[in-house]
């Protein structure tokens, strides 16, 4: 995975010579009362106007605020230059995220010399086999100002990529197929959709999130390759304006979730990734400050990530065919000192990331002698967080991210077992950096 630098961004207009010409004063928004009723309450949004792009209004607006912004800067224009080039200086010109092994592939990411956006690759079973391209950005993106690519997801049998566009940056992806046996594109396109998407395990449906006139991803929509958008079914839709909806599989392809969420309330469905037709099953209504997320990895269990019971959160069991909150059972239970920020479950071992006292944890509970153990990370001020290299349910090892004070962004491959860390990846860092010469303390006052 590839760590980007966000630089900030102004929108740029050509001024007219009248308006170039007016005294630099702080331009004043006019007011233009928009009144909104929802839910029994009603609210104004007086700068509602200022959404419209192809309001000459709005356009107007833009260039008196790049105006007023450049001639109170012009001043600092040197200094802006000097500290972009020493950001840009330690963008490396060419980059590769670690790879991710899924459903017999390694997926990685990785950039070029000279170009803005990555290539999406993958190799079959090693990492030593040929790559093969499965998204050339850089081509794709030729005729476009802005080319996101919104999520992407590779069906079951590997063969068919369905991936979001967004080239307007209004979050709005369009999505689009590709056979990744023959290269070409399907003519199923579909548009106005968050980028969130599922497979069903039948090869030819697939499940997407519609977004409404907001922006707001509200609606789960079941899509036939080869079929028109227009007789697409719809699967679930949220009417309360303050949740959104995101799409998940588990990685063993068994079930696909659909998780609903406002901003301290959660509600989840599942569906039966096995069937092109299922409909989608509540795990446990919504209930006011309930927040859950389900997961599935084994047996005839869902693993519920959740804060009931749990001002940290916990982890808890329940029944796939009986999945209510009456019987949710604690696997790993609430600590009123320690937040439980996620949690993996393999063949042997559960694994807690955690946050004590500022920092991270990541704690490993052997399934078969019933141990908890830390990982070292060797300092005591930093910044980590961990993942899954591979899919399997057997595997005896993770990575995770590490940096400190002293120490670049890195990215570690952790041996359940052993407790053996190796280096794989670092920033790099211009000049003559020695973490050596430096030492990072951690004083905690109480």
């Amino acid at each position: 995975m590839i760590k980007h630098l966000i630089l900030g961004c102004c929108f740029y207009f050509a001024l007219p010579p009248q308006l170039a010409a007016q005294p630099f004063k702080a331009p004043v928004t006019k007011k233009g009362a928009k009144v909104f009723t929802e839910h029994g309450h009603t609210r104004t949004d007086d700068y509602f106007w200022l959404g419209n792009p192809s309001d000459p209004n709005v356009i107007s607006h833009l260039k008196e605020e790049n105006l007023y912004v450049d001639n109170n800067m012009k001043h600092t224009e040197a200094l802006q230059k000097k500290i972009y080039d020493e950001i840009v200086a330690r963008i490396p010109g060419r980059d590769e995220s670690l790879p991710v092994k899924r459903n017999g592939y390694w997926y990685y990411s990785r950039f070029e010399e000279g170009s803005q956006y990555p290539y999406y690759a993958r190799k079959k079973e090693t990492t030593t086999a040929g790559e093969e391209i499965i998204l050339d950005v850089p081509a794709l993106a030729k005729n476009h100002q802005i080319y996101l690519v919104g999520g992407w997801n590779v069906s079951n049998n590997n063969q068919l990529l369905a991936y979001g566009v967004d080239t307007s940056g209004d979050r709005r992806s369009t999505l689009y197929f590709k056979n990744l046996s023959s290269g070409q594109a399907y003519p199923d396109i579909i548009s106005n959709t968050s980028g969130s998407y599922a497979w069903a395990n039948d090869n030819k449906t697939i499940y997407y999130v519609a977004n409404d006139h907001t922006v707001r991803a509200y609606k789960v929509m079941r899509h036939t390759l080869g079929t028109d958008q227009r007789i697409d079914t719809e699967i679930y839709t949220e009417g309360d304006s303050t949740y959104e909806i995101q799409l998940s599989k588990s990685k063993n392809n068994k079930y696909i979730f659909i998780h609903t969420a406002s901003t301290n309330t959660t509600e989840d469905r599942f569906l039966d990734a096995g069937a092109g037709n299922s409909l989608p099953v509540i795990i446990q209504p919504r209930i006011n400050n309930l927040e859950y997320k389900t997961n599935y990895f084994e047996g005839d269990v869902f693993h519920i990530y959740t804060n009931k019971d749990a001002k940290n959160f916990k982890l808890v069991a329940t029944p796939v065919n009986k999945p209510s909150v009456e019987n949710w059972k604690d696997v790993i239970p609430a600590n009123d000192q320690t937040l439980l920020q996620r949690i993996e479950v393999l063949e042997n071992y559960y694994l807690a990331q955690t946050k004590e006292n500022g920092l991270t944890q990541i704690k490993i509970f052997d399934r078969k002698t019933s141990k908890w153990k830390n990982t070292n990370f060797g300092e005591e001020d930093y910044v980590a967080d961990m993942y899954l290299a591979t899919d399997a349910y057997e595997s005896d090892s993770i990575r995770y991210y590490f940096t400190s004070l002293k120490t670049p962004e890195s990215e570690y491959l952790y041996n359940l077992r052993t407790g053996e860390k190796k280096l794989l990846k670092q920033e790099k860092i211009g000049g003559n950096f020695n973490p050596g010469l430096y030492t990072a303390k951690r004083l905690w006052s109480v």
